[in-house]
């Protein structure tokens, strides 16, 4: 996949890596945030932010296992994981602002 696909097809890319994390960890909440979700992003500058929530990645070696998946998958393409429980998603939004969708 192309750069600029990534970023034309993110709501898919996002739904996709969805799929993928809930076969390890059901209860994760994904949420696409930033330039990408603001449609003010630079195809050669930008990446897709990915913030993935459960209570679950308070546990090293189940988000390791998780990312190695990801890792392998999205090697290639400007994808940021954010591994992360439901309390530092609640700082991160502070960070974060508005500009974020839950896939």
């Amino acid at each position: 996949m192309e750069r600029i696909e990534l970023f034309k097809n993110w709501r898919e890319v996002a739904e996709e890596i969805r799929a993928i994390v809930r076969g390890k960890v059901p209860d994760v909440h994904v949420y696409v945030f930033g330039s990408v979700v603001r449609g003010d992003f630079s195809t050669g500058l930008s990446d897709l932010d990915i913030a993935l929530i459960s209570p679950a990645f308070g546990n090293r070696d189940l988000r390791l296992s998780v990312y190695d998946v990801l890792f392998e998958r999205y090697f290639n393409l400007p994808v940021e994981f954010h591994f992360l429980t439901p309390t530092k998603w609640k700082s991160y939004k502070r960070l974060v602002g508005e500009d974020f969708v839950e896939v």
